[in-house]
């Protein structure tokens, strides 16, 4: 076991994420060899370390690399500020869960409550343009399992994961997984959720402060999704999502998949659908979720027809359109269609979801189905037409 400086180690550290050609396995082999009596070697003699490291990459370590004083001041004062926190392999907060990782990360920056990251999690994921009925589906889902002490992880992205972050707020923990330095919240629209889930929860960061968002970072950020949970939850995925690789690695270290089914008209539901026919376990309520975790629970299924009748439903605002807008149509039609989903959708609920006047909406909806829009199925259910 190595017990050394930490200062030392952690400066060690920080110099092999700078370090160029070193990527993130070539950087867990060597710590994982290293010992108090080998630790000097690490820049001056790395092959004493890892016997079959590449040439190019042993004459990168033998290197100093330019910025890493100026990053380690940068580094040391983020530190100093409450609940910052940096973390190794070889922490005791470390979780022992991305060691199932092929490259787990050498460290993580965390904001936040430390010790969540070693609580019974499920990462929640899905599209970032979700429909109206995908948000509040994963925002409930959310809610309730955050409500049974189940920690509630996500990416922070637009869409699911902004849904299941809130959901999760209301009742219990939360964990965002992020693709950018942790003194960058991206979007940034969600910077006040973000400093929510730091109050009652978590978020971490395996890159340096300051690296901007990239399209390269987020497969990485995703395995840690992965890898963190005990589950994954996919509520909505189009069949080119990247939350289809998240499940599909998720299911290669052993997790638990799960999928909820949907609409076979929305484009979203056909990544679900797609995991539910390889295999993932198919979800309609928490229920499903505790008892093949083998939870006791006395949680009854609930109507959420009725609940959302109740008014107890949420209005979680999502800039990305469900459907292309129809040119032909008013801008308050436009507006209904984008939050009726695809699924059957009651009236109340269309009201109370695109905040329109319930008289108005009537004449609209009158109006949509004599141009053969939308079609009333019985009740004051509507639905859009195929």
């Amino acid at each position: 076991m190595l017990n050394y400086c930490t200062q030392f180690l952690e400066y060690s550290i920080l110099r092999l994420i700078l370090t160029p050609k070193i990527g993130v396995k070539t950087a867990f082999n060597l710590l994982q060899n290293l010992t108090n009596a080998n630790i000097n070697d690490l820049f001056s003699k790395p092959k004493n370390i890892l016997p079959n490291i590449r040439k190019d990459q042993e004459q990168q370590l033998l290197i100093y690399p330019k910025d890493i004083d100026k990053y380690y001041i940068k580094h040391q004062l983020w530190l100093e500020q409450d609940n910052h926190h940096f973390i190794n392999i070889f922490s005791p907060y470390y979780p022992k869960s991305l060691l199932d990782l092929y490259d787990p990360p050498i460290a993580l920056y965390v904001q936040g409550d430390i010790k969540n990251l070693n609580n019974l999690s499920i990462s929640i994921v899905g599209s970032r343009q979700a429909t109206p009925n995908g948000l509040q589906t994963a925002y409930d889902f959310a809610k309730d399992l955050a409500n049974h002490s189940i920690n509630i992880i996500s990416g922070l992205a637009e869409g699911i994961d902004t849904a299941a972050h809130k959901g999760a707020l209301m009742h219990g923990t939360t964990t965002a997984v992020v693709g950018t330095g942790l003194d960058i919240v991206y979007p940034r629209k969600n910077l006040d959720l973000a400093y929510k889930i730091i109050k009652q929860g978590c978020i971490i960061s395996e890159f340096l402060l300051a690296t901007p968002p990239s399209t390269n970072n987020f497969p990485r950020r995703n395995r840690i999704i992965a890898a963190l949970c005990k589950g994954i939850l996919v509520v909505e995925a189009s069949l080119q999502s990247g939350s289809l690789i998240t499940a599909r690695l998720a299911n290669e270290i052993g997790r638990d998949i799960f999928a909820i089914p949907s609409s076979i008209n929305s484009p979203n539901s056909k990544g679900c659908h797609l995991l539910i026919k390889q295999g993932a376990n198919l979800i309609d309520n928490i229920d499903d979720i505790l008892q093949f975790w083998w939870i006791n629970t006395s949680l009854t299924t609930v109507n959420k027809f009725n609940n959302q009748i109740n008014n107890n439903s949420i209005n979680i605002q999502n800039d990305d359109d469900l459907t292309t807008k129809n040119t032909n149509l008013t801008q308050i039609q436009n507006k209904i269609i984008q939050n009726m989903g695809y699924d059957p959708i009651h009236l109340d609920i269309l009201a109370s979801r695109s905040q329109i006047d319930i008289n108005v909406l009537q004449a609209e909806i009158f109006l949509l189905e004599m141009d053969n829009m939308i079609s009333h199925i019985s009740g004051g259910i509507y639905q859009i037409k195929k």
